[in-house]
């Protein structure tokens, strides 16, 4: 894959992230309970967080030379991965 095809796949991939974070702010927000709302608050503030560098770096992915990407690259999707199941896992449990 290209590297601008790469990058594309990427970005959907961040974007259906942040998808899968504003639910988790909503239903944050929404809940009654306030101990398990001060929890989660955390929680969801750190997948923002880490989202935000994933953002940043795919902007510094735009600029890297042809040959040089596959290290920021790497990183993203371990990145991606990790927040990917962090979610998962933070949507089953609230």
């Amino acid at each position: 894959m290209a590297k601008a095809e790469y990058q594309a796949h990427l970005e959907r991939r961040l974007a259906d992230l942040s998808l899968g974070v504003r639910k988790a702010r909503r239903r944050l927000d929404e809940s009654p309970e306030l101990r398990a709302k001060v929890e989660a608050a955390g929680e969801v503030a750190a997948l923002e967080e880490r989202r935000e560098r994933v953002r940043e770096k795919l902007e510094r992915l735009q600029h890297e030379p042809e040959g040089t990407w596959e290290e920021v690259k790497t990183w993203v999707e371990q990145e991606l991965d990790y927040l990917d199941a962090r979610l998962d896992r933070w949507l089953d449990r609230y």
